[in-house]
């Protein structure tokens, strides 16, 4: 575990009430790492303004989604973003009140889009349909209660990263992946060759929320979170200044 960066308070140290350790994947354009090592993006903002609300300051630990549930669940990353809350989660973790929603696509090669297009999700990997999704990633109950079937299990492949499945998909070990549509866009600017696209009817769409450990996220700090939260909320604009949809 590297902490990336801490964000700078105007406070100084001895009147600093907390300080928190944020755990964060790369996501762009919502949060990653530019070429200096520091954190960047629409969600990174988001936090570093929450943080700053609550008055605490907070490092940023780059690591991948999976490992970030791991932390929380040890008590050493206090939250996460970017999460959809489930039951299973909170088992080891509190929830702020959401915040916005979380989209999910399917794509494939846009050479195959015809041959998919009228098919459910389910009638796909009942016909052999290999599909990538992310370690620790959820999709939404539809999802999970289509993942939970046994004779269709084997054609649902896991990978560490998001990025992993784009790679995988344009080398054909999988036949498509799950993937938030603004991050499809983002990995795929500037690339060129090979063409993915999305499949209109296989979507899913879940509220997203902060993820506070039970363990190490201060019990004091729940309300006045959530309190910042709704202040932003009440923001018309706050959809275009944060890059997020409701």
């Amino acid at each position: 575990m590297q902490i990336v960066a801490a964000n700078q308070s105007e406070q100084s140290e001895s009147h600093t009430i907390c300080r928190l350790k944020y755990g964060f994947g790369i996501w762009k354009p919502y949060q990653y790492v530019d070429e200096k090592g520091e954190p960047r993006g629409f969600h990174i903002r988001l936090v570093r303004r929450l943080a700053a609300d609550i008055g605490c300051q907070v490092d940023f630990v780059q690591l991948q989604f999976a490992q970030t549930l791991e932390g929380i669940e040890s008590g050493d990353i206090q939250w996460s973003g970017l999460t959809t809350p489930t039951a299973k989660r909170g088992l080891i973790a509190k929830f702020s009140i959401p915040y916005a929603s979380d989209f999910y696509a399917l794509y494939v090669l846009s050479k195959r889009l015809p041959a998919f297009r009228k098919k459910s999700l389910t009638e796909l990997l009942a016909s052999g349909f290999r599909l990538g999704v992310t370690k620790g990633h959820y999709y939404g109950p539809e999802f999970q209660k289509i993942a939970e079937e046994l004779e269709l299990s084997d054609n649902i492949i896991v990978a560490f990263d998001t990025y992993d499945n784009h790679d995988k998909l344009i080398s054909g070990e999988i036949d498509g992946f799950l993937d938030n549509p603004l991050i499809v866009a983002y990995a795929q600017r500037g690339k060129t060759g090979t063409r993915i696209a999305s499949l209109p009817s296989i979507q899913f769409k879940n509220p997203i929320a902060f993820i506070l450990s039970k363990k190490s996220f201060p019990e004091h700090l729940v309300m006045p979170l959530n309190d910042a939260i709704r202040k932003l909320l009440a923001d018309p604009e706050f959809s275009e200044k944060w890059n997020l949809r409701q």
